[in-house]
């Protein structure tokens, strides 16, 4: 085989791939975070890849059903934290960030709120 197709193949296999990859969205949860009468869970993602990024940002229940709508996020600059948060979290609840490209590209948190402040953080994987 012509070395120059077999150059052009290995290209061309090697895009597919990336491109297949790019496409898919990762995930990140947090750990389970237990709240009480007056505490609030707050989530919170930082960008920290090169360039702007879509993502999703969600409240999940112990079993894994969402407690509000989506909080969505396009274009989002790097740099640029997003958060938002679940008022009154009486139970189990954590926080479920969908993104856009790899993991590695972003720092993710949820934190238990309470007098206005975190009284408990804990990282996304």
């Amino acid at each position: 085989m012509d070395i120059h197709i077999r150059r052009t193949r290995i290209i061309t296999a090697a895009l597919v791939f990336a491109l297949a990859g790019a496409a898919q969205a990762a995930q990140m949860f947090t750990p389970p975070l237990q709240g009480a009468a007056g505490t609030a869970l707050q989530c919170n993602i930082l960008n920290a890849s090169n360039r702007d990024r879509d993502l999703t940002i969600r409240f999940l229940d112990q079993d894994g059903n969402p407690t509000l709508p989506d909080f969505v996020v396009q274009n989002m600059p790097p740099g640029f934290v997003a958060g938002t948060a679940q008022g009154t979290v009486v139970g189990t609840r954590y926080c479920h960030f969908i993104v856009q490209g790899g993991k590695n590209e972003y720092r993710a948190s949820g934190c238990i709120i309470s007098g206005g402040k975190c009284i408990s953080a804990v990282p996304a994987q």
